[in-house]
């Protein structure tokens, strides 16, 4: 199985990329042409250059085969400026990359956020992942990323097949700027 890994300079995709090296899965890692990668020194991949914020129908098909994508790249923005740039690289880049794997059947695995989900605001209150409005907190980050959520379910309606986690607040080994 062959897998396909977008933010592998990240913390998460970092730690996604050394397991998968662990279990002798080839990695295909797109990585943006002008990234410094010493957190990938030593690690066993196949990097694809490409930036997220401007993939094209062109550099997708050069894409090498892979099975399963794990889309973990993102861009964090906790304020509201860049939101421009974060709707391109959170929700454009991710329906480009889900269209991709629905032509070529594959299985994504979106990362999105915990806080795309809703908040209870009293405590006999409790929440399901099913309730989505109003995310928390409503931020840029939470906002494209629920977006891309909508794209991803879209898809999924549409015979993708895709699952979206929603990991929270990270802690852990390889947390190299930190986080």
């Amino acid at each position: 199985m062959t897998v396909l890994l977008t933010g592998a300079t990240g913390f998460l995709g970092n730690n996604l990329l050394r397991e998968l090296n662990g279990r002798g899965r080839p990695v295909v890692a797109l990585i943006r042409a002008d990234r410094n990668t010493p957190a990938l020194a030593g690690l066993d991949y196949e990097p694809f250059h490409a930036e997220l914020s401007g993939l094209d129908e062109r550099q997708l098909d050069q894409l090498p085969f892979f099975d399963v994508c794990i889309h973990s790249a993102a861009l964090i923005q906790i304020g509201w400026t860049r939101v421009v740039e974060a709707r391109r690289v959170n929700v454009e880049a991710t329906r480009k990359l889900a269209r991709l794997c629905q032509k070529r059947g594959a299985r994504m695995v979106f990362v999105s956020t915990v806080n795309t989900l809703a908040c209870s605001t009293r405590p006999d209150t409790v929440r399901g992942e099913q309730d989505r409005q109003p995310g928390c907190p409503p931020i840029c980050y939470s906002v494209t990323k629920r977006e891309a959520e909508q794209e991803i379910e879209l898809l999924v309606s549409q015979g993708l097949d895709a699952v979206t986690v929603h990991p929270g607040y990270m802690l852990g080994r390889w947390d190299w700027r930190p986080s």
